[in-house]
């Protein structure tokens, strides 16, 4: 492949730019009040910074605003535009959440609200590919199925999102995944992937340091959206790419599968918070957090 060195290096270049704003990032979380401080549901002893959603979207926008002015026409505009604005939405939802704290019911209609961005400049579930009948159009319901594909991946990765470096690491998985699919069919996507891919590895090399940061909601959020996007094509339509996708998100789907039906038996709100995730139960029957990771 002849562009392999191309994005080898677009990686590289947000993996340091994302590096370096990290510091930044850090001490605005500190200043506006965006930290997560330990709780019954936490592990950390002392207040972290969850800001660091912050820096992997201004280094992907930059990163957009470059490959823009270099490529231009190859890329479509409009789809990484919308993704851009409904990312800068949904981080704006998730600072007010981590600073104040929303209403879970008011947390999902804005994301709700927020995924309308991306299905109106097209990036919508319009066809799967199913084992024995190929691609099957989706026709009506397509719209609502698109509106759940994005909200399922912004609340699972929100969700996942307990231990160092678990939802980041998940993400690279999904994007490794997203990238095999969509090589050699999909220029734009390919870019993409890469880019973020960078952009979330320069994070967690501070989210697992001593010089720590957290995504925080917005940064969960703001992964989960760009994820549910790419995976729906930004150029040609690859109709095996959502699968993938899914299958590498089966921890986190599986995880808020199961959270939505405890809570449903017990009774109690589906968006009451606990300490009964899948990476909880590993801590509980003495799993190191590394390891449960």
């Amino acid at each position: 492949m002849q562009e392999l060195p191309a994005l080898a290096l677009t990686a590289l270049a947000t993996l340091v730019a994302t590096r370096l704003l990290m510091p930044a990032a850090r001490h605005l979380g500190l200043a506006w009040g965006l930290v997560d401080h330990p709780s019954w549901r936490r592990r950390h002893k002392e207040a972290i910074p969850c800001s660091g959603g912050l820096a992997i979207y201004v280094v992907c926008v930059v990163a957009a605003a470059v490959l823009w002015l270099t490529v231009g026409p190859a890329f479509d505009g409009r789809a990484i535009l919308a993704l851009g604005v409904a990312g800068l939405a949904v981080l704006v939802l998730g600072v007010v959440d981590d600073r104040f704290g929303l209403h879970a019911e008011k947390k999902l209609l804005g994301q709700a609200l927020v995924a309308t961005i991306p299905m109106a400049a097209g990036l919508t579930l319009d066809a799967l590919w199913l084992p024995g009948f190929g691609v099957v159009s989706l026709g009506p319901t397509a719209g609502a199925v698109t509106l759940l594909w994005y909200l399922g991946f912004i609340n699972s990765i929100n969700l996942i999102d307990g231990l160092d470096g678990l939802a980041g690491g998940i993400v690279m998985l999904v994007l490794a995944s997203v990238f095999v699919g969509v090589v050699g069919r999909d220029p734009v996507g390919m870019v993409w992937t890469v880019a973020l891919f960078g952009a979330v590895a320069g994070f967690l090399r501070d989210n697992l340091s001593s010089q720590r940061i957290f995504l925080g909601d917005a940064g969960s959020m703001l992964l989960g959206l760009w994820l549910a996007g790419l995976s729906l094509g930004l150029g040609s339509q690859t109709t095996a790419v959502p699968w993938l996708a899914l299958c590498a998100m089966a921890v986190p789907v599986l995880d808020t599968g199961s959270t939505i039906l405890r809570r449903w038996r017990r009774g109690t709100s589906v968006f009451r918070p606990d300490a009964e995730h899948l990476h909880h139960r590993l801590l509980e029957v003495g799993v190191a957090p590394v390891r449960a990771t």
